[in-house]
Parts: C-alpha cells; structure tokens; sequence
C-alpha cells in the first residue's frame, strides 16, 4: 500500500504509476515495475494510516505536517509488467526526436 496526497480521483479507469529502481553500481541499469491502482481508499482510514507511519518513522502521532483542507488516500496497487534494464534503452520509434 502506499499512502499519501490524493491527485486524481479514481475514475472508470484505474489509475496507473510506475516506480523505477536504479543498480547502485551501474547507474544505467533499473528494475521498472508498472502497476494499476486497485483500490483507492480516502478518509478516517487513510488518516489513521498516515498517522500510525507517523508514529513508527518518527515517533510523532498524530503527523504533524497536516495542512487544513488536505486529504489523504491509500491506493493498493497491482504490478503489471515487470522489467530490468540493462544500459541505455533506445527512444521508441513515437518517442524518437525528430532530425531536421
């Protein structure tokens, strides 16, 4: 689960996110994992999260740095396609910057 600031409402559609996790040694080697959002949670529950991970990362409950009017969500999200890349990767041909 990750938790935090709400940007985008859940709609038809999930949400997508990606994370990125470079090699320490090889700067241009990274695991690439892809996922779907599959359920998006807001409210007291959300608020108690944020403030139990408060608690156990720095020992303050209720967290602190709540701005008046925020709100908070916890999105489980599902992995999808999972990939390590080795080296530079070439531009895809719709990304391919255009000579001349």
């Amino acid at each position: 689960m990750i938790s935090g600031r709400p940007d985008l409402a859940p709609g038809p559609q999930p949400p997508e996110s990606a994370v990125a996790v470079p090699e320490r040694r090889m700067m241009y080697d990274r695991i690439e994992i892809r996922c779907n959002a599959v359920e998006f949670v807001e409210g007291e529950e959300a608020d108690l999260c944020m403030n139990r991970l408060s608690k156990k990362y720095t020992g303050i409950d209720p967290y602190p740095w709540r701005v008046p009017g925020e709100r908070r969500a916890i999105v489980t999200v599902e992995p999808t396609p999972v990939r390590h890349i080795l080296g530079v990767e070439e531009f895809r041909a719709s990304r391919r910057p255009q000579v001349g």
